[in-house]
């Protein structure tokens, strides 16, 4: 008997991605990391005074926010509608470019930018930026992936379970305890991370972390038949992703002058967010396209396919970081 197909109800979930993503982009790049340097800069002015500019400051640094939290709530919705809408989600897609487009124009073009876009397009911010976005796209893809994986044949009807090879059948407890790995993982190796940073160089911590996904990554992709080796691999996993978030920020920071670092950080933190809900997407969209006919199970190749474009990416993760310029002080 064929599985039930899950009827999509994305038209309630619009609302509330475009509130959750516009609102962690407000807070990670809006106004409050930037006040303290407009402050800064009224050492002789009146409070009457430096409250009006600060308050003007506010709302023209708030129509930048706006715009870039309005450009990535079109990106991740049309991603999380494009399996159901097709060649539709195209407009979310070109109204989230033209979105960004006006965001980068406004930045370039006042004398206060929300963002700097010469610091964040300098190859010590902008390589190590693209890096953490893609170690973030393949943690997503692992809290999206390993569940599926996990739980296979569990939810596939018997006719369709006697012809998959692959999974644990494991029930929701048991899953819990399969991504308990990564946490272990990321709690053992993200303080690290930062002391590696700040003693040798965010560099080569944040390298190695993604060398280690890499690792993972393959090794998941192409041997994930025993239960002890795959919690083995996805402790890996975190090992990766905790070495190289902790060790991004100082990374970062070296990167830039002391009055930039909370806007370089809250960017930095905010690739690592949109690259890895672009991860989870692309996921989604490997499963359903090799799905078993008549089901919503998928293919074992589509795991294949899946971990191992996270190892490929992490791989390229790994290159931008090693070739950022010598003249970055987390260079080491």
């Amino acid at each position: 008997m064929p599985e039930a197909k899950e009827r999509p109800h994305w038209k309630r979930t619009l609302a509330v991605l475009a509130v959750m993503v516009g609102g962690f982009a407000f807070q990670e790049t809006g106004v409050l990391p930037v006040l303290p340097n407009v402050q800064r800069q009224l050492p002789g002015a009146s409070t009457t005074s430096s409250a009006l500019l600060v308050s003007g400051f506010l709302i023209v640094a708030a129509v930048a926010a706006a715009l870039l939290a309005a450009a990535l709530a079109a990106l991740v919705i049309g991603l999380s509608v494009m399996l159901v809408l097709g060649w539709k989600a195209v407009a979310l897609f070109v109204l989230s470019g033209a979105l960004f487009a006006s965001w980068i124009w406004r930045e370039r073009s006042t004398d206060q930018p929300l963002l700097d876009i010469a610091v964040l397009t300098k190859p010590q911010v902008l390589l190590p930026n693209l890096g953490s976005g893609l170690a973030g796209y393949v943690a997503f893809s692992m809290f999206f992936l390993v569940p599926r994986f996990v739980q296979v044949p569990r939810h596939a009807s018997a006719e369709i379970a006697r012809h998959l090879q692959y999974g644990f059948g494991a029930g929701p407890t048991a899953t819990g305890l399969y991504l308990l790995p990564i946490g272990i993982g990321v709690l053992c190796a993200g303080p690290f991370g930062g002391v590696l940073g700040r003693r040798i160089g965010g560099k080569w911590p944040f390298t190695a972390g993604l060398g280690l996904l890499v690792i993972a990554s393959a090794l998941l992709a192409f041997v994930h038949g025993e239960r002890h080796a795959f919690a083995v691999w996805l402790f890996l996993i975190g090992l990766g992703f905790g070495l190289s978030t902790g060790a991004a920020g100082v990374f970062v920071t070296q990167a830039v002058e002391d009055n930039q670092t909370a806007i370089a950080n809250a960017f930095n933190s905010l690739t690592r967010l949109v690259v890895g809900g672009i991860g989870a997407q692309v996921a989604a969209a490997i499963l359903k396209s090799q799905a078993v006919a008549g089901s919503n199970t998928p293919h074992e190749s589509a795991f294949t396919i899946a971990f191992g474009i996270c190892a490929l990416l992490a791989a390229v993760g790994a290159g931008l970081a090693l070739s950022v310029p010598a003249g970055n002080a987390g260079s080491g």
